[in-house]
């Protein structure tokens, strides 16, 4: 059976057909304990990992890489060129802004005002930055 198609972090992969989350992870020597990942665009939990096959096309984004992953990836060129750098923000800017989320027990007004942002600028960047889906599920596995 031919491979198919994966993109982590904006990196096309070839893998074998039903390789699942963990499996990837081990052949990108990412350590499970320092990873977060969402799977098009949905978080997925890290029990659910060996579960979970990947299939052609799918979009992998792993958070909160090792230092030195993000290192060798800014020594490719290629990489650079399909912004890197503004992924590397994005990742930041979203993961900042649920982890205030979570400390103001999910209230956006109470976190603009901690982040001393207006509410229309902070509901902006959930929007723009798909924060909303994100504290949903979240909020949901906090049992909020």
């Amino acid at each position: 059976m031919a491979n198919i198609t994966v993109y982590v972090n904006g990196e096309a992969r070839q893998v074998e057909p039903r390789t699942h989350l963990a499996e990837l992870l081990d052949r990108l020597e990412l350590p499970h304990q320092r990873v977060a990942i969402e799977l098009n665009r949905s978080v997925v939990r890290r029990a659910d990992w060996p579960q979970t096959a990947v299939s052609d096309g799918d979009r992998i984004r792993a958070a909160d890489l090792p230092y030195e992953y993000n290192l060798a990836a800014l020594t490719r060129p290629e990489l650079a060129a399909d912004g890197l750098f503004d992924r590397a923000c994005e990742t930041f800017e979203r993961s900042f802004i649920l982890k205030s989320l979570e400390r103001e027990h999910w209230n956006v007004t109470a976190t603009a005002r901690a982040l001393g942002m207006p509410l229309s600028t902070l509901k902006f960047k959930m929007d723009r930055l798909d924060v909303r889906e994100a504290a949903k599920k979240l909020r949901g596995a906090d049992g909020g």
